[in-house]
């Protein structure tokens, strides 16, 4: 069977999600540096948004870090400041399918597809293709999100393969959504000596239509490049229709 989104749990607060026909949700996140010297500096204004077509297929545009599975970073409005200087005003995005596929009462799985949006000098797009995985126990879920993105383009020009696998855990209660969250991205070639590895924690409240969230982590806690100063967090506000 296919679990009905109407009765979607709070697992989704996380990752990339699915709607039922005809509905809409949309957020608008504002991505902060919390690095040392630029705690609070903007990094980026983004958006993301999703509708679905049918039952089993959802049509997103995905700007924010968070939607992506990241830590850092992320699309959107670009915001110069002390934490990083601005290529150009739009900072690009995500656009992608998601599609339904038989799960449980208690798993929920999703293949995605997409392929960046312009939004550098030059374009470099490129094609991901993975899928949203959900386990839920009680008020305990387990959510997880692998990716492979590959490179369409400009390869002798700094776009490459690459791999990205978040993976969160959480309780929520009625209203509140706790959770923490790890997982791994990198370039395939030379993914051992590259390879970050995140560590975060976030927290949602639901009211009706709106959910507020707030997350804070280190995109590159562990590995070969482990630095503890460079942090980011995010503050967002969603509805849902």
């Amino acid at each position: 069977m296919v679990a009905s989104v109407a009765s979607a749990h709070a697992d989704e607060v996380v990752g990339l999600r699915r709607l039922p026909r005809g509905h809409v949700e949309v957020s608008a996140v504002q991505q902060l540096s919390l690095s040392s010297g630029t705690v609070g500096s903007p990094w980026s204004l983004a958006v993301d948004a999703a509708y679905g077509i049918t039952e089993t297929f959802t049509l997103g545009v995905s700007h924010s870090a968070q939607a992506l599975g990241w830590v850092r970073g992320g699309g959107g409005l670009c915001i110069e400041s002390q934490a990083h200087p601005c290529d150009a005003l739009y900072a690009g995005g995500y656009l992608d399918g998601r599609l339904a596929l038989p799960g449980s009462d208690w798993v929920t799985l999703l293949a995605r597809v997409g392929v960046d949006i312009a939004g550098s000098d030059p374009v470099k797009p490129v094609l991901r293709l993975g899928a949203t995985m959900r386990w839920r126990r009680g008020r305990a879920w387990l959510a997880t999100q692998p990716e492979v993105a590959i490179a369409l383009a400009e390869r002798n020009n700094g776009n490459s393969n690459g791999l990205i696998a978040p993976a969160w855990i959480g309780l929520d209660t009625r209203r509140v959504t706790l959770w923490f969250e790890t997982g791994f991205d990198g370039d395939i070639d030379g993914f051992v000596d590259e390879v970050k590895i995140r560590a975060a924690v976030g927290a949602s409240v639901d009211w009706g239509r709106w959910r507020a969230g707030v997350g804070a982590g280190f995109p590159q806690l562990f590995g070969p490049q482990n630095s503890g100063r460079i942090r980011h967090g995010a503050v967002w506000l969603t509805w849902r229709h």
